[in-house]
């Protein structure tokens, strides 16, 4: 039974009233094409077969049936036939799971659809329908809608959250609390929008880095946990895959480094190269959420005299990070400046601050490798 006291009336001359999508907030449907998503690597047309797909996350052959329909509407359209077999707790989650839906369809559709909800101004979205008064609302006549609207109050609370100094946090989706929450019989983990939006081989400076950063290292440590559950690896446990992927999504792809200058060995886990080939920054690697020791981190402090011209020293277990930055006095290599950075309390900002000394630019703005200067 619905609660009417959350019925609300609009004037449809006073809001945004989003009906077709061709129209010029169309955007805003859950049916608008235009706004591809990808979870776990699966790509989704829209972000109402995605939404679709979450009454039958326990069930992967629905979901499938579901994801693989060529238009939103076909995708509804095979939901229904499958409706007994939705979740039991459908109706009490089912709000939440369309806002996560709406916050994906943000984070990795960034710019087009930040855009379009910030350009409705302070007035009401409107779903109308002329049936649904729970998603959206109906026309009783020329200038008046009435329903629960619950889809326009979600857009809208959406839009208020992108108004706010660090709205660059919704680029990354935190998991829904939600049991079995799954696609394909994965959990469903953050979601963030470099595996689509960020797809040039130049690196991207400017507004969107912290988000850039955030949402890489936040999907590196999901694919590494995911291979960790899944392969057999060697002793190094997760620390390999890791490796990896940092040196190619996030220092090469997202921050400039060449990849010749980028180097995965034994004594220093990464280890990256100034144009002249000169050590300057390394980053020490654990397994995703290792708690590192006192006598690991000393161990890594008392290597690092090793290479006098370091300037930055990372050491990292995927979600918490810390920075040594180093001076030398005399041929003498101190830490003239510690900082840590938790990822899953920061924002965007902050995270471009904190990784400021490993943007390649600062390191190659001469010699033949300079590939990422910025002009």
């Amino acid at each position: 039974m619905k609660d009417r006291s959350q019925v609300r009336t609009y004037k449809a001359t006073e809001c945004i009233v989003v009906h077709k999508t061709k129209d010029k907030y169309g955007g805003l449907s859950n049916m608008a094409a235009g706004f591809p998503l990808e979870i776990h690597g699966v790509r989704i047309l829209t972000s109402e077969a995605l939404y679709q797909a979450c009454r039958f996350t326990h069930k992967p052959e629905i979901q499938r049936i579901i994801i693989q329909q060529n238009s939103p509407m076909t995708a509804k359209m095979k939901s229904k036939h499958f409706l007994k077999e939705t979740r039991g707790d459908w109706q009490k989650k089912r709000i939440q799971v369309m806002r996560w839906c709406l916050r994906v369809k943000l984070a990795q559709n960034w710019r087009k659809f930040s855009d379009l909800l910030l350009t409705t101004g302070d007035r009401s979205i409107v779903e109308q329908s002329i049936k649904d008064d729970f998603w959206g609302a109906n026309k009783i006549n020329k200038d008046t809608l009435v329903g629960m609207n619950v889809l326009g109050r979600l857009l809208m609370e959406l839009r208020e959250e992108l108004r706010t100094t660090d709205a660059d946090r919704l680029m990354l989706v935190k998991p829904l609390d939600i049991p079995q929450f799954r696609l394909y019989e994965k959990p469903i983990g953050a979601v963030g929008s470099i595996a689509r939006e960020h797809t040039s081989k130049e690196p991207v400076y400017g507004l969107f880095l912290g988000g850039l950063i955030l949402n890489t290292i936040h999907n590196i440590i999901n694919r590494t946990v995911q291979v960790g559950k899944t392969l057999p690896l060697p002793a190094e446990g997760d620390e390999s895959p890791l490796r990896d992927w940092l040196k190619s999504r996030l220092l090469v792809e997202a921050l400039g480094w060449p990849d010749g200058s980028v180097k995965i060995g034994e004594r220093f886990d990464i280890l990256l190269l100034d144009e002249f080939d000169h050590p300057v920054a390394i980053i020490e690697t654990k397994a995703p959420f290792h708690l590192s020791t006192k006598t690991e981190q000393e161990k890594f402090r008392g290597r690092l005299h090793y290479l006098p011209t370091l300037r930055v020293a990372f050491f990292t277990n995927g979600l918490k990070w810390d920075r040594l930055d180093l001076i030398s006095i005399n041929g003498q290599q101190k830490i003239n400046n510690e900082i840590s950075l938790d990822l899953s309390q920061t924002n965007a900002e902050l995270a471009e601050c904190f990784f400021l000394p490993l943007r390649g630019d600062h390191y190659f703005r001469w010699g033949k490798r300079n590939r990422s200067r910025v002009t």
